[in-house]
């Protein structure tokens, strides 16, 4: 299976990217921060979505609130 993990350098989706790969699938993980299970940074970024997966994840998301106020387009784009 190959799956999609959005939000691969965090608390969920590193732990869920990693045990998908352990299962032996395909795992494409996206995050805009650094990581052992990213490989590719932005969640937004077109080069995922020209490819087809069995499964998306989207653990990935702005979580700070008044970040997400000062920034309302970057919110919606990494949320969303």
């Amino acid at each position: 299976m190959r799956a999609l993990v959005t939000g691969a350098a965090g608390f969920v989706g590193s732990r869920l990217a990693r045990r998908l790969r352990e299962l032996d699938h395909a795992v494409v993980g996206v995050d805009p921060r650094p990581g052992p299970e990213v490989n590719r940074r932005g969640i937004a970024s077109q080069e995922c979505w020209g490819e087809t997966y069995d499964l998306v994840i989207h653990a990935g998301a702005m979580v700070d609130v008044a970040q997400c106020e000062k920034s309302p387009i970057e919110a919606w784009e990494s949320n969303v």
